[in-house]
């Protein structure tokens, strides 16, 4: 009795750790999907608005350039994180 409740536990737990294994896996996935063309699309367009105002407002672009930083900086943390 005691072996078979011992043998039913190793098993739920195996299941259990499985179906968290399954859970993260997917949710990376998903943050990998939609959180990647996200930060994608804000660093090219951050990067094209930059160009622009170094032509016509240097002030404005040294703060655009820090944007350009801190949307290259989430990309690199969503690509270690996931």
């Amino acid at each position: 009795m005691v072996e078979q409740r011992t043998a039913e536990l190793t098993e739920l737990t195996h299941y259990l750790m499985r179906v968290s294994e399954d859970e993260k896996a997917r949710l990376a996935a998903e943050l990998h999907d939609e959180l990647g063309s996200v930060v994608t699309a804000i660093v090219l367009d951050a990067e094209l608005v930059l160009k622009k105002l170094k032509a016509t407002a240097p002030q404005l672009a040294e703060r655009q350039q820090t944007i350009v930083d801190l949307a290259h900086q989430a990309a690199g943390l969503k690509r270690r994180i996931i």
